[in-house]
């Protein structure tokens, strides 16, 4: 599955591995997206080389040390793939006002589902319209930067997965951000950080 990238100023994504075409010109065959900002050593002189598509189709990135053409193709689209840091652990938030639940994120997988005792989830919601097991989002904590990244993946989907108005379905996933909402079913979830450290 091909999946998609969103921009961020701290991240940047490796192009790929580009293979020799004939004389100065390299092509690289995995598909990026618009509007990120991608990396690659120059395969004739070594040099780093950085480039940001703002076109859907044929791209080339030409090494002005000396004169490689690097060819890529790049699409539109609304998925994360590249990860966003963030400084603060993450939490889920979910009912109202006077009813609200706050769950924190702790690292590895956490798995949000609905209530069920012979099949229990991390994160278990009181919603019959979601799957017992919906959607697992993996945290992994950077020591050397001290951040998160959080990345959702969905499990099962009885009625549409939605992070903000992206529609998911079994087997997709994205990073998350704060101030992201995921729909699971009838219950609304809202991604924040965790305040109380």
């Amino acid at each position: 599955m091909l999946q998609t990238e969103e921009n961020s100023s701290n991240s940047q994504a490796l192009l790929g591995t580009a293979e020799h075409v004939k004389a100065n010109l390299w092509v690289v065959k995995r598909a990026v997206a618009v509007d990120n900002t991608y990396v690659i050593s120059c395969p004739g002189c070594g040099v780093e080389l950085k480039t940001t598509p703002r076109e859907p189709g044929t791209n080339k990135l030409r090494c002005e040390h000396c004169g490689v053409a690097i060819g890529y193709n790049a699409y539109k689209s609304t998925y994360r793939e590249i990860y966003i840091p963030e400084t603060k652990k993450g939490c889920l938030q979910w009912g109202r006002c006077w009813t609200r639940h706050t769950m924190v994120l702790k690292p590895g997988k956490n798995i949000v589902g609905r209530k069920d005792k012979d099949l229990p989830s991390d994160i278990m919601l009181n919603d019959p319209t979601i799957s017992r097991q919906s959607i697992a989002i993996h945290v992994i904590v950077d020591n050397t930067k001290s951040g998160y990244t959080f990345r959702l993946t969905v499990i099962h989907a009885k009625n549409p997965v939605k992070v903000n108005q992206l529609s998911l379905k079994p087997g997709q996933g994205l990073y998350l951000k704060f101030g992201d909402t995921i729909t699971l079913g009838k219950t609304l979830l809202k991604f924040v950080p965790y305040e109380k450290e």
